[in-house]
């Protein structure tokens, strides 16, 4: 049998950042920037990496994710703006938005939020059975939903936070003491998971002069799969991973999802024109 080629050869072992770069996901990390201040106004935009279990062969940047950080009232709030976009087959993509109001605690508590869901075909329409929209507060029982015209109820175990909220949060715990007692994960801003934990587990070396040295949280907790979160010294979320995806810092994460998507939805039309004899 023949010797597997590199670009065949299956990665073995979980994802780091170590094993991303020499996979060349990327060449460097984001560069320091000494005007980042966790607890201010920011903008962190990631490309979102899918890995198909080859070291070079199927992995893609199939998306984005944009976190706006906005100081509402210094010390007490601030607000989330956050849009992420995931390039699928057929050339359709998914495009969700939402606005958190969130504490300013070391959760990064939601208070109220609005999110909108919806699927934009590769013919630019966005069909509405394929699209949502909810409305969200918090009070001392749970959750006030209002979707499609109608009034929801939903318990809620506290401590809580969304998915998307513990990108902004993990930037605010200290090193090496950060860990965080048992709580509440909404994925997506809509579905509970409890039981879950944030645990500092030390700083490691990478090969890598724009950013030598990372440190670690990792998330665990019921009915997900584990996320590890590596940050650098200025408290920046570098990476994020969690089983086969990746979440990595870079300026330019919306220009690469894009191309992406060009690239899926070619393919798409070539596939069709010959399904149709429209190509030999």
């Amino acid at each position: 049998m023949a010797k597997a080629t590199a670009s065949r050869r299956r990665v073995g072992q979980p994802l780091t950042p170590s094993l991303l770069k020499k996979m060349a996901v990327f060449k460097h990390l984001s560069p320091p920037d000494e005007t980042f201040d966790a607890a201010g106004d920011w903008t962190g935009t990631y490309r979102i990496w899918a890995c198909h279990g080859f070291l070079r062969n199927g992995n893609n940047d199939f998306g984005f994710l944009r976190i706006d950080r906005r100081i509402e009232n210094l010390d007490e709030t601030f607000t989330l703006e956050i849009t992420q976009h995931l390039h699928q087959a057929q050339g359709m993509t998914h495009i969700i938005k939402a606005e958190v109001e969130c504490r300013a605690d070391a959760l990064a508590t939601p208070l109220k939020w609005y999110l909108s869901s919806r699927f934009v075909s590769i013919d630019e329409e966005s069909p509405d059975d394929l699209a949502a929209e909810e409305t969200v507060r918090v009070d001392e029982s749970g959750l006030d939903i209002e979707t499609a015209g109608h009034k929801l109820r939903r318990p809620l175990k506290r401590p809580f936070t969304g998915d998307w909220n513990l990108f902004e949060a993990i930037q605010r715990l200290p090193f090496p003491s950060g860990n965080t007692p048992s709580f509440t994960v909404l994925e997506g801003l809509s579905l509970p998971k409890e039981g879950h934990h944030l645990t500092y587990r030390g700083s490691e070396p990478l090969d890598d002069p724009v950013c030598p040295r990372l440190h670690r949280f990792t998330q665990l907790g019921q009915a997900t799969l584990p996320y590890d979160y590596w940050l650098d010294e200025q408290h920046r979320l570098q990476v994020a991973i969690t089983m086969s995806r990746a979440y990595i810092l870079d300026d330019r994460a919306e220009e690469i999802a894009r191309r992406f998507q060009t690239s899926q939805q070619q393919s798409y039309r070539k596939a069709k024109q010959r399904s149709r004899g429209g190509i030999k």
